[in-house]
């Protein structure tokens, strides 16, 4: 019997930690064919389909890259090593781990990892959100960074 793993979160974690489990020969047809015929794992992600590639997110300070850019959509990837996807967002962990519940059902697994990235609270200080920008935000917050950095701010002197 397969084991069920159930993996939280489409970042570069879960896609790292899947490549663990991939038996993939080297050309993707037939991993495609091989994984449906050979697989001692069945792989499911929950998330939200958006892989943001973070290495590229300073890129936006130069305008050589924008949002569109850095997003990429992950289901045709996971669909090609025959992993099944959930779009959707965790509301609970139940049973030591092994449930998995969502807005849409539950799952249940054997193993269990949980990828979801830093989770910074620039809300818990006062004052902190308006000026607080990371590349760890993603790029929407990126952008808004970028346009603050274009405006016009408050009177600037000039040195002459």
């Amino acid at each position: 019997m397969k084991k069920q793993i159930t993996i939280i979160g489409n970042g570069f974690a879960s896609l790292f930690f899947i490549g663990y489990f991939l038996s993939i020969p080297t050309f993707p047809i037939i991993a495609y064919f091989f994984r449906r015929i050979y697989s001692r794992y069945d792989i499911t992600v929950i998330g939200n389909g958006k892989f943001i590639y973070f290495p590229a997110i300073p890129e936006f300070l130069t305008k050589k890259r924008n949002k569109a850019d850095v997003t990429i959509d992950i289901r045709p990837f996971l669909r090609r090593r025959n992993i099944r996807f959930i779009e959707g967002t965790v509301v609970d962990i139940q049973d030591g781990g092994r449930t998995v519940i969502t807005h849409d059902g539950e799952y249940k697994n054997d193993y269990l990892f949980i990828g979801i990235g830093p989770s910074f609270r620039k809300d818990d200080i006062p004052g902190t959100k308006d000026y607080t920008y990371s590349p760890c935000y993603g790029p929407d917050d990126m952008d808004v960074f970028v346009k603050k950095l274009e405006s016009p701010g408050p009177r600037q002197s000039r040195l002459i």
